[in-house]
C-alpha cells in the first residue's frame, strides 16, 4: 500500500490510439483515393491496431494487478463494471486488428475500398468503447474515491 499504481498510466495509450485511427484512416483514404499512398502504405493502420490490442491487453492486466487494492475501498460491483466495460473494448480492438488485416490482404480493389469503409465503421465503434470504459474509470476513481487505496497509512500507535 502506498504505492502509485501503474494502472492509470498505461491506460491511457489505447485511448489516445483510439482517437487518432480515425483521423489517420481519413487522410489514408484520401491519400488512397488521390493515388498518393498504394495499398501497402494500410500497414501504418495495422501497426496502430496491433499496438492498440497490445496497449489494451496490457491495461486490462495492470488493472487487474490493482483490484486487490481497490476492492477494500470501492464495492466490487462497481469495479466489476469497469473491467466488463474494458472487456467489451477489447473484443472490439480484436474486431479492427481482424478487420484491418483482412482489408490488406484481399486480393480485390473493390473490396479493400469495402474493407476501409468498414475498418472507419469500426473505429467509430471503438471510440464509443472507449468512452465507456474511460467512463467507468473515472467512476470508480472520483464518485468512489478508488485512489485511497493507495493512500498513506497513519497508524495510531
Amino acid at each position: 500500500m502506498g504505492e502509485l499504481p501503474i494502472h492509470p498510466g498505461v491506460v491511457h495509450l489505447p485511448i489516445g490510439i483510439v482517437f487518432v485511427l480515425p483521423f489517420l484512416l481519413s487522410l489514408y483514404i484520401i491519400f488512397f483515393k488521390k493515388k498518393l499512398l498504394e495499398r501497402s502504405g494500410f500497414v501504418i493502420i495495422l501497426v496502430l491496431y496491433g499496438l492498440l490490442t497490445i496497449s489494451s491487453v496490457i491495461s486490462i492486466k495492470t488493472g487487474e494487478n490493482e483490484i486487490s487494492a481497490v476492492k477494500n475501498v470501492v464495492a466490487q460491483q462497481h469495479v466489476n463494471t469497469h473491467e466488463n466495460e474494458a472487456q467489451n473494448f477489447l473484443v472490439v480492438t480484436l474486431l479492427a486488428l481482424v478487420t484491418g488485416i483482412s482489408t490488406l490482404v484481399v486480393n480485390s480493389l473493390r473490396y479493400f475500398q469495402i474493407g476501409l469503409i468498414f475498418n472507419f465503421f469500426i473505429q467509430i465503434l471503438l471510440i464509443y468503447f472507449a468512452i465507456q470504459v474511460g467512463h467507468t474509470g473515472g467512476v470508480l476513481v472520483y464518485k468512489y474515491s478508488a485512489t485511497d487505496a493507495y493512500l498513506p497509512r497513519i497508524s495510531n500507535e
